[in-house]
């Protein structure tokens, strides 16, 4: 089970209401199912209103920053500033590999 600080929701949190009313999105990187970094990208996307594509130099440099950290990617996170809390279609659509959505 992955445990998230509170100090890490809070920030998504709060990148989320920073970037509302449009899509935030970004990646969590820790070991042993323990978050150690949030790592917030850029939305790209064409609407970023109801979808969203992470910057891919904000990927990149992120993937790099959890590499150099000796971290493993936990969680890839966007929200839904429009629409209930749940799990989308498209998020379900670009999962990575098993138990990630």
């Amino acid at each position: 089970m992955l445990r998230i600080l509170d100090e890490h929701i809070n920030e998504i949190v709060g990148y989320a209401q920073q970037t509302s009313p449009h899509e935030c999105c970004g990646l969590i990187g820790g070991q042993d199912a323990r978050t150690r970094t949030v790592y917030p990208l850029r939305n790209v996307a064409a609407d970023r209103l109801v979808t969203y594509e992470a910057a891919p130099e904000d990927l990149f440099a992120a993937q790099r920053a959890m590499r150099d950290r000796g971290e493993q990617l936990l969680a890839i996170y966007h929200s839904h500033p429009s629409l209930p809390a749940c799990v989308s279609y498209f998020g379900t659509q670009r999962k990575l590999g098993a138990g990630r959505v």
